[in-house]
């Protein structure tokens, strides 16, 4: 019966890729996930990840413009006005890949596009990731990021060149994360160099001289953004994304194929 299931399963996908092979598309998700505030005031970066409903982040991917690429735009959202300071932006990225990414080896060179400063870095091994941490929100195949306050995006754009891969397409990239502290996450993206969102600083309750293991003390001037929420998409790509998700919970629950 297993079997049976699966093997419809991959035919509703290529069925799916079939129908709209044809049709350049794309597909969002809005991050609105973040790392707890107090915890990341303190220090403690066991920290867990609160579901506010606030939109931090969109994360588009599409196959427009050059054929063959998969191209990636990560953009933040109005929550953000007013509360930008010097070398504001996204400063790491990180998401995932499904097969047959990892079958033919995707590689950091396939990662082009990046602004000036950036640098990838795709670290897996097909067919068992390993990954790369980013923070509580999981391990992800491929990161990018800058160690330049200065090259911070906004907003951040890239594509993926994969010549290895004919059939490359969105839902490749779509995929969650290995499981982290706080559970899998689809994307990760960190943020810096906003205003101090501390609500307790610099109010009065900091002593003097500042203590640095006093929360009240200490700037939140960075944070960890991730968990999409799906925005409408045409559906021939959602179809084809919630198939490939079907098929991974089915995996998680019946523990292998």
């Amino acid at each position: 019966m297993r079997k049976i299931l699966f093997r419809s399963i991959g035919a509703f996908a290529a069925l799916v890729l079939t129908m709209s092979a044809a049709n350049a598309a794309s597909v969002s998700f809005d991050l609105t996930s973040s790392s707890d505030d107090a915890s990341h005031i303190t220090g403690d970066f066991n920290f867990d990840i609160i579901q506010s409903g606030t939109t931090y982040a969109t994360v588009t991917i599409d196959d427009e413009g050059v054929a063959g690429q998969i191209n990636f735009t990560v953009t933040l959202a109005p929550y953000w006005s007013g509360k930008e300071d010097t070398s504001f932006g996204i400063q790491h990225f990180g998401f995932n890949l499904t097969e047959p990414e990892e079958d033919v080896g995707l590689v950091t060179t396939d990662i082009i596009g990046l602004a000036a400063n950036w640098t990838a870095d795709v670290d897996y091994t097909p067919p068992n990731n390993q990954g790369t941490a980013q923070n509580g929100f999981g391990k992800f195949d491929a990161v990018v990021g800058t160690n330049s306050q200065a090259s911070r995006q906004d907003p951040l754009t890239f594509s993926i060149d994969n010549q290895a891969n004919a059939f490359d397409a969105i839902a490749d990239y779509i995929s969650g994360s290995n499981p982290g502290l706080n559970g899998s996450f689809l994307f990760a993206v960190h943020i810096a160099g906003f205003l101090d969102q501390n609500p307790a600083a610099p109010g009065g309750t900091c002593p003097e001289p500042p203590v640095a293991t006093n929360q009240d003390c200490n700037l939140l001037t960075s944070v960890w953004v991730g968990t999409p929420t799906v925005v409408p998409v045409p559906t021939a790509v959602w179809l084809f994304g919630s198939a490939l998700g079907l098929l991974g919970w089915i995996r998680r629950k019946t523990g292998s194929l």
